[in-house]
């Protein structure tokens, strides 16, 4: 099918010519650029004469093959015209796109002793976007600071790395607290696999990965202070630490990291754990384009899901973690998806990676 609709206005806008919609687990903001140039002027009789009644700043909504993927606003518009042809490209981003661009103006500049849904839910709320959740937040966290200068999205990654969960947009123009798939198959959450595998030599069109270890470490180590640091002898102020191992870099490479704000022994040792998988994650990234937006079911694919990948050529048989999406439509290629892929545990904390896991030393399911 592979129709692409723009809802702007009250007015609907099909017939994009180039199409490029991308969501990625790690930007809680998802973007789109439509464009369409027509010859002979065919396009002035399928839009207003003034075609810049999309504005910037308007309001908007994209669906693919009848799918909402984005709700949010327009960024930019570029209508342009010669002797033989009318053009209109239009580019934007999801709603959670002021949650990554502005600053924090919110009072307090400290939240004491608040769960991380309702942390989220006040540095949200200015913006009109409102906190799903669907995953265990956890405790309270004990101090949580704004830094000076930080935006939005930057104080809420911080909090999200305290507590070792994701924080997406949902399509909606709101956004979801919630886990990887990895934990979503063991809670029997149904939607964290894709129902098309991935298959060398039969739908994936073109794939590459890169395996990098430079920014891997064998142990990795978060300090923290305590929140109560000013009550406590100076000896015991700094001894808070969290502690995270990856028995897959097989020399010594110790790291430390310094907690960006106070915190307790199970905050930092989240942290630590949430360090080493997210690295583990980034080493090896797999990027594969099949053709389509949809899987066998009729949905689109969609990040945080597992997929069946095979492929001899890159070593890998066994379940990946889509973490980026990216639907094209040019005259090139035609109608196409890329993925970015990683190793299925990727954003789960855990204190010890286990050795011999990085997908491209072995075959089989990855769990």
């Amino acid at each position: 099918m592979s129709s692409v609709v723009l809802f702007v206005n009250a007015q609907k806008y099909a017939g994009w010519k180039t199409v490029q919609i991308t969501k990625n687990l790690q930007a809680v903001s998802a973007g789109f650029s439509l464009s369409v140039s027509d010859k002979n002027n065919a396009l002035i009789k399928r839009l207003p004469s003034h075609s810049v009644s999309i504005r910037p700043g308007d309001a908007c909504v994209i669906e693919l093959d009848g799918q909402r993927i984005i709700t949010g606003y327009v960024d930019k518009v570029s209508p342009s015209f010669d002797s033989s042809q009318h053009g209109l490209s239009i580019t934007g981003r999801d709603k959670t796109a002021d949650l990554v661009d502005c600053s924090i103006l919110n009072t307090p500049g400290e939240f004491n002793q608040l769960k991380l849904d309702r942390i989220v839910s006040i540095l949200c709320k200015p913006f009109g976007i409102n906190v799903q959740v669907e995953t265990d937040v956890g405790a309270p966290i004990d101090v949580f600071s704004i830094q000076p200068g930080e935006s939005v999205w930057e104080a809420i990654e911080r909090a999200m790395r305290v507590r070792g969960v994701l924080i997406i947009s949902d399509g909606f123009g709101d956004v979801v607290i919630t886990h990887g798939p990895k934990n979503k198959e063991r809670n029997k959450e149904k939607n964290n696999r894709a129902a098309t595998a991935l298959i060398q030599g039969e739908n994936i069109l073109s794939a590459s990965a890169e395996f990098n270890h430079s920014d891997r470490f064998s142990v990795y180590k978060v300090e923290a202070t305590s929140p109560w640091s000013d009550d406590l002898p100076a000896e015991f102020a700094n001894a808070i630490e969290g502690e995270a191992k990856d028995k897959n870099i097989l020399r010594y490479r110790p790291k430390i990291i310094k907690a960006e704000a106070a915190g307790s022994t199970a905050q930092a040792q989240t942290r630590a754990g949430w360090e080493a998988v997210v690295r583990a994650g980034r080493s090896g990234a797999y990027q594969i384009t099949t053709p389509g937006w949809t899987q066998v079911n009729g949905e689109l694919w969609s990040i945080n899901t597992l997929v069946a990948v095979n492929s001899d050529w890159l070593s890998i048989n066994g379940d990946l973690l889509i973490t980026g999406v990216s639907f094209s439509k040019n005259n090139q290629s035609g109608t196409t998806t890329q993925l970015t892929l990683m190793r299925p545990d990727a954003f789960e904390p855990k204190p010890e990676i286990s050795p011999n896991t990085d997908p491209w030393n072995i075959s089989g399911n990855l769990s």
